[in-house]
């Protein structure tokens, strides 16, 4: 049964189990914080490979922000296996 408040909206308790519901279906992540990883970026025909450390944990599709070894910025990417992340273009 819906439970509301006298304002006529869902309980804390209510949307706490829905959270949570929602949580409990949701894979496990691929990738998780500081792992390091393959970052793949396209570029027309060619693409470059280097390592990476993500900076939170994704599932498979998941947009994640990492840090290419070789620089100091946060760039994004898409998660597309247990070890690659893709660069956004």
């Amino acid at each position: 049964s819906l439970r509301l408040n006298a304002d006529g909206m869902p309980t804390r308790d209510l949307l706490v189990s829905v959270e949570l519901e929602l949580l409990s279906r949701r894979e496990a992540p691929a990738v998780t914080r500081g792992q390091q990883i393959s970052v793949l970026a396209t570029v027309g025909t060619v693409t470059v490979r280097a390592r990476g450390i993500t900076q939170e944990a994704g599932c498979v599709g998941d947009t994640v922000n990492l840090i290419v070894d070789e620089g100091h910025r946060v760039i994004k990417g898409i998660v597309r296996s247990a070890d690659t992340v893709e660069v956004l273009p």
